[in-house]
């Protein structure tokens, strides 16, 4: 991303009972969303934490990351648009 001059940053939002202070999102369909950001949010941690990292560690992230891109590509909608 920086050879394309984009920033991506990470921050721990305030929560209020383990809910994000900051958002709005209510229903499944949002609940989903919140989910796949904590899950990213918690996969990019670990791809850049400095400790090694074992061989089970690297196969489950591999199966995780599967996972979530299955799920992330999923349609939300009936109809494409």
């Amino acid at each position: 991303m920086r050879s394309i001059r984009v920033n991506f940053h990470f921050y721990d939002p305030e929560t209020v009972g383990g809910k994000y202070k900051w958002t709005a999102l209510m229903g499944l369909h949002n609940q989903i969303i919140e989910k796949l950001w904590q899950d990213f949010f918690s996969k990019y941690k670990l791809i850049h934490s400095k400790n090694d990292l074992a061989d089970t560690v690297i196969d489950k992230f591999e199966i995780d990351i599967q996972n979530w891109v299955s799920t992330f590509c999923q349609p939300t909608l009936k109809t494409a648009t």
